[in-house]
């Protein structure tokens, strides 16, 4: 009789571990890390942009990040370079997203300006995502950049008219090294901060633009940026001047 109770006993045992709920992973509880980070030269600074959240381990990620550390190293040339060595990697920037100093926003992506780079030499950046409590994540992917002579700026104009703003520009030279591939336009309403992104999804390979997507009333404002190949990177120039327009009224 004792065997038979022990034996149910155990067996009841075993059917309740049986019924305990999914084991979370451990990567579930970190922050997802970032995978689309991106620099890119715009005058005499790199601009970094990445998404705030752009991708999860395995999609199952339970903490969204509430910041993100970023890195800086200057790559060295290859009998000196060493990545993975303690002190290669500088912080750069502490970015917190419920206050964001120094660091813009434009839909799901954020964006920050490194002005400390010097010509000729190559930086290379990495994110690490962190949670509300503290908790890092993974490292991002890496991007890098060699810092060339930008293009002079553009000379912008403007003829208006009360169906459009036709933009028109001259001036402006690649580096010696360098050959242009087009214009980059950026439009701001007068009461917004300067745009982050450009109009069109491609360089524009004139030199103008008509901008029919306008609302009556609403005063613009552009500036033209060249982009050049300056070898082998997409390097912009120094904005433009500024030109504002606003539709004119019709006859």
């Amino acid at each position: 009789m004792k065997k038979i109770l022990f034996a149910f006993i155990i067996t009841a045992l075993l059917a309740g571990c049986g019924r305990k709920g999914r084991l979370i992973p451990p990567e579930a509880l970190l922050p997802p890390p970032v995978n689309d980070l991106r620099v890119i030269q715009k005058g005499e600074s790199f601009q970094l942009s990445w998404a705030i959240s752009s991708g999860e381990p395995g999609g199952r990620s339970l903490h969204a990040p509430a910041g993100f550390h970023v890195f800086k190293r200057e790559v060295l040339p290859p009998d000196e370079d060493c990545e993975g060595c303690a002190d290669a990697y500088a912080l750069l920037k502490n970015v917190f997203l419920e206050y964001l100093q120094g660091v813009r926003q434009f839909d799901d992506h954020l964006f920050l300006s490194d002005a400390d780079v010097i010509a000729g030499k190559t930086y290379q950046y990495k994110l690490v995502s962190f949670i509300k409590d503290g908790t890092a994540g993974h490292d991002s992917n890496k991007a890098r950049c060699k810092k060339a002579l930008p293009p002079a700026a553009p000379l912008l104009k403007a003829d208006i008219s009360p169906t459009d703003i036709l933009l028109h520009w001259g001036g402006g030279v690649p580096s010696a090294n360098g050959r242009i591939i087009g214009y980059n336009i950026y439009r701001r309403r007068a009461d917004e901060l300067p745009a982050l992104a450009p109009l069109n999804d491609s360089p524009i390979p004139g030199n103008k633009y008509e901008d029919l997507r306008l609302e009556r009333g609403v005063t613009y404002i552009y500036i033209v940026r060249i982009v050049a190949d300056v070898g082998g990177a997409m390097v912009e120039s120094e904005p433009s001047n500024e030109i504002k327009g606003t539709l004119a009224e019709p006859d």
